[in-house]
């Protein structure tokens, strides 16, 4: 199911897009620094809770302590030009430390977002789009000439905005608004967007359907007009196809891959079972501190544990103990001493055997 909302943006409703604390609860406010998510579409409409508003960006804020960093993580579309300059303004007013990371796409009115940080980080493979604002107007030719002066001066307040941050002319930066300029992370570092690219963190796309998911979070490819979706998605289909090597990552695999993912997770259930079942059929009340060892710190399983007994111990010595005790237990036929030492013997030698063999007849 999807929604059209008044900035023009689908939203898969699938996924949980909105505003959101990473930071625990109960340490609110202790801790030295919290992480707030903006993931999703910048909006005013009050019925929508899958948004970033002002609204819910100052009450995910409320109660901090100045000392207190903040820690935005950015993955938007974008949404309302002046519910998003809002949300900049309010965000650099604030006199907490603040630094952005832009985890996904910081697209449109989101990159405005963005530069409220003091400190301005971006994933590795993460994007940065600035394009004009516009606007749906209807009326009489006044009405356009008044809506295309608004426009206008939109334009030169986020041109404001974007300078302050990247010291770029202000023509070049109008330039690259009305191309609708798409920014890799380390073309926004050298034009000043960014401070730092984090190699550590990759962001992480493909196509479901109509959407694109970045990080998880789906969004609409309608939205993204300009994205330059061979970047994200022909390029791991063309290296399938010439037999070339793909990365395959966890997100990549539970996005697009869900019923691999889920196969596989079920048979790491089922392995895990067996290795703790097989443990379970060689422990004794001597063997429980070894034991349970392997089950929860070594992860080793029967096989490996038998032959690390075997090696400790005597084993022979411990088999014949271990079978003349069951052997006292049973009436056994009437034989020579050389007849029940040979059988002892091969009980001993059977459960050798035994442990080799994983606890398994």
């Amino acid at each position: 199911m999807r929604r059209w909302t008044k900035e023009g943006y689908y939203l898969s409703k699938g996924n949980k897009l909105t505003l959101a604390v990473r930071t625990p609860a109960n340490l609110m406010a202790t801790a030295p620094a919290i992480d707030v998510d903006l993931y999703g579409v910048v909006s005013n409409d009050s019925w929508d809770d899958e948004r970033i508003g002002v609204d819910t960006v100052l009450k995910a804020l409320e109660g901090l302590r100045p000392e207190q960093a903040i820690n935005l993580h950015i993955n938007s579309v974008g949404g309302m030009v002046s519910e998003g300059v809002t949300i900049y303004n309010r965000l650099k007013a604030l006199p907490n430390s603040k630094t952005v990371i832009i985890e996904g796409l910081a697209a449109s009115i989101a990159s405005v977002i963005a530069m409220a940080g003091d400190t301005v980080h971006m994933a590795l493979g993460s994007q940065m789009m600035i394009h004009n604002p516009a606007v749906v107007a209807i009326g009489d030719s006044a009405e356009m000439r008044r809506a295309a002066e608004m426009l206008d001066s939109t334009k030169e307040a986020l041109i404001d905005i974007y300078e302050a941050r990247t010291s770029l002319a202000r023509e070049d930066i109008s330039q690259m608004m009305d191309a609708e300029t798409w920014l890799t992370s380390k073309a926004a570092l050298e034009k000043g967007f960014c401070d730092t690219v984090d190699d550590d963190l990759q962001m992480v796309a493909c196509v479901r359907g109509a959407d694109l998911v970045v990080n998880g979070v789906a969004m609409a490819m309608d939205a993204l007009k300009g994205l330059p979706v061979d970047k994200y998605i022909n390029v791991a289909a063309e290296d399938a196809a010439e037999g070339e090597e793909m990365e395959l990552t966890l997100e990549i695999l539970k996005t697009d891959h869900a019923d691999i993912y889920n196969a596989a997770v079920e048979e790491g259930r089922k392995q895990e079972r067996e290795r703790l079942q097989a443990l379970d059929e060689i422990s004794t009340e001597s063997r429980a501190e070894i034991i349970n060892k392997a089950k929860y710190e070594t992860l080793q399983n029967a096989q490996e544990v038998a032959v690390e007994l075997l090696k400790a111990t005597n084993p022979v010595a411990d088999m014949l103990a271990d079978a003349k005790d069951a052997s006292n237990s049973l009436t056994v036929p009437t034989s020579t001493a050389k007849e029940k030492e040979i059988t002892d013997q091969d009980r001993a030698m059977t459960m050798v055997d035994k442990f080799y063999a994983g606890g398994k007849k």
